[in-house]
């Protein structure tokens, strides 16, 4: 059985639990509503000025309590995003490895390359200025797949030997000088993307179809413009 939390009376000096008694908390101490009521009777106060500070107390502890829950709850949401990053992360990392073992034909990677690439993802690698997760580390080996195989090639020709697990660490510093550029790209990415949404909705908003002029089984003709094509060009 829990044992029950209790508090000492900062009037009566008793112990008490705080499931079983009305109390109030002021300036940091426990006083049970008896006991704060008789205490500040005892000061030549009338009873409706006492009842008038009790409520400006507890609404006081009110908007503490609320706040301490909102609090919690932030703690227990950040817990939660924390949880799903890591599992995100573990996922996306196992996703990278895969990828990188089928490119470039290796059955195992040594456990020195799982340490570099964990310095990159968190930043602790002196070439990065930030750390790169794994799925941006993924999307750019892809992205950049044709040029790496072009380097590689030319690399071969002037005799550098370029296979296996040594090109796969050339490439990887390739990857990260290009890091840069590869958030620059994004950024445009995204304002394309956002521009692209607005001139959606500007579209939808000027294209004013009334519908009462559209007759069912109406017969076309080449003048006419099916609401379909109309339709089509919106979405």
């Amino acid at each position: 059985m829990a044992k029950k939390a209790t508090r000492k009376c900062a009037v009566c000096k008793n112990d008490f639990a705080l499931d079983s008694i009305d109390y109030i908390k002021d300036k940091g101490k426990y006083i049970e509503i008896e006991c704060y009521i008789q205490k500040e009777l005892n000061k030549g106060l009338n009873i409706d000025i006492v009842h008038s500070k009790l409520e400006i107390i507890k609404k006081t502890m009110q908007v503490e309590q609320e706040e301490n829950t909102k609090i919690e709850m932030e703690k227990e949401h950040n817990k939660l995003k924390a949880k799903k990053q890591e599992v995100n992360r573990t996922t996306n990392k196992n996703e990278f490895i895969k990828y990188l073992m089928e490119t470039y034909d290796i059955s195992t990677l040594p456990k020195q390359f799982y340490f570099k690439i964990a310095e990159i993802n968190n930043g602790n690698d002196k070439r990065i200025s930030e750390g790169i997760t794994y799925e941006d580390l993924l999307n750019m080996f892809k992205k950049k797949k044709t040029y790496l195989d072009k380097v590689a090639s030319n690399n071969v020709t002037k005799g550098k030997e370029m296979n296996g697990y040594s090109r796969l660490n050339y490439d990887l510093a390739i990857i990260i000088n290009k890091y840069d550029s590869y958030k620059a790209w994004q950024r445009q990415q995204q304002l394309l993307q956002a521009d692209l949404i607005q001139k959606n909705n500007n579209l939808k908003d000027e294209i004013k179809i009334d519908y009462s002029k559209i007759k069912a089984e109406q017969s076309r003709n080449k003048n006419e413009v099916d609401i379909g094509d109309i339709l089509d060009e919106i979405y």
